[in-house]
C-alpha cells in the first residue's frame, strides 16, 4: 500500500494515538478487524499506525461495522 502513497491506518483498542489526533487528510487504508479477535498480529506487528477510538465506560470494543463507520466520519470530518 505505501509503495502506492497509501498509508495504512489500524484500529485497535489497546492502541496509543487516538484517531481525533491522527491526520486522515491524505490517501489512508483504515484497517478494521474482525469483532471477537481484531486484527491479526501480522497487521499489527508491522510498521503501521494504530489508532483507538475514544470510548467512555468499560467497553474496550464495538461492532465492527460501528467502529469502521466512526472511523470514516472523522476522515470526511477532515477533509471537509
Amino acid at each position: 500500500m505505501e509503495d502506492n502513497g497509501i498509508r495504512p491506518v489500524a484500529a485497535s483498542p489497546s492502541a496509543q494515538a487516538c484517531i481525533w489526533d491522527v491526520d486522515l487528510t491524505g490517501p489512508t487504508a483504515l484497517v478494521v478487524g474482525s469483532e471477537d479477535q481484531g486484527l491479526t498480529e501480522e497487521w499489527l506487528n508491522q510498521d503501521i499506525l494504530a489508532v483507538s477510538l475514544p470510548m467512555k465506560g468499560v467497553s474496550d470494543s464495538l461492532n465492527v461495522s460501528v467502529a469502521a463507520a466512526v472511523l470514516l466520519f472523522e476522515a470526511a470530518r477532515q477533509r471537509r
